[in-house]
């Protein structure tokens, strides 16, 4: 138990380190950009795409099993919260994280026995999507998406939860770390 709980505080120290020089990088990315339209934009650019932690309204919606689930009829998959997640940025969301974890279009989301992992991290119900976006017009928009009647159709016939609440105050989505900088070169 004392070699797991020392290797979870190196992987605790070595997740600051590599934040702490993700963020030098974008920093000195930035730096290097000397026309402050382009410094905008890029900056604007790295939000959407996930490169950079976002902060803004939205909403939060907690989806869960079905209580007692023993079989994939009561059980949230994969598949599911990948609809959940395409309906939200069919709803307007600007940016989106699963229990933490920032989804983007490059952010695998799969079923590894019985867990679902976002990134290919393991995470455990229930699942807490957090949506940036316009929190009086979203759920509203959400719900006529394929997305909401297909979430409708869980919840009624196999016991499964879902609740939409608007987020009380502004939500602070992380960067996704799968959006590293893996090459460059100078002009």
């Amino acid at each position: 138990m004392l070699r797991v709980t020392a290797a979870q505080a190196r992987q605790d120290e070595l997740t600051s380190s590599v934040t702490a020089l993700e963020e030098e990088i974008g920093r000195l990315g930035l730096e290097t950009v000397g026309d402050p339209a382009q410094r905008r934009r890029l900056a604007d650019l790295e939000a959407l795409t996930g490169a950079t932690a976002v902060t803004g309204p939205g909403i939060v919606v907690v989806v869960d099993d079905a209580q007692g689930a023993t079989n994939a009829q009561g059980l949230v998959l994969d598949t599911d919260l990948s609809r959940l997640i395409n309906g939200l940025w069919e709803a307007g969301a600007e940016a989106v994280a699963v229990n933490g974890r920032r989804v983007t279009t490059l952010t695998p989301i799969r079923s590894a026995g019985a867990a679902i992992t976002v990134d290919f991290v393991s995470l455990s119900p229930p699942y807490r999507v957090e949506a940036i976006g316009d929190p009086d017009t979203m759920p509203a928009r959400f719900n006529r998406t394929s997305a909401a009647t297909w979430w409708h159709f869980l919840t009624q016939n196999y016991g499964i939860t879902m609740d939409v609440d608007q987020a009380m105050g502004d939500l602070e989505l992380p960067g996704d770390p799968g959006q590293a900088l893996r090459h460059t070169r100078k002009k």
